[in-house]
């Protein structure tokens, strides 16, 4: 049980770093080329589902809290397709 609670808290942490590279490649390039809204979108929809139906369940956030911390990088990026919609361009 407890290597199983150790497991789940370190895909808890993995979770917090996952699309970091990916959120200072943007800044640094001010671009989202090559990025698909819709896939960021559909991702998105994934997490906050999978986040309520834990919570609603009543499972330890050890099983869900991964999807948080995607969801919030997740909403980062979209962001980002508002701020460089227009300067999708390669550089």
């Amino acid at each position: 049980m407890t290597i199983s609670k150790a497991l789940g808290y370190g895909l808890v942490i993995g979770g917090t770093i996952v699309k970091v590279p990916q959120l200072i490649k943007i800044l640094i390039s001010k671009s989202i080329f090559g990025i698909s809204f819709i896939s960021i979108l559909m991702e998105s929809m994934t997490n906050w589902v999978m986040i309520v139906y834990s919570w609603w369940r009543g499972n330890p956030f050890s099983i869900y809290g991964e999807n948080v911390f995607l969801l919030i990088q997740n909403i980062i990026i979209l962001g980002f397709f508002v701020s460089y919609g227009n300067k999708a361009t390669p550089k």
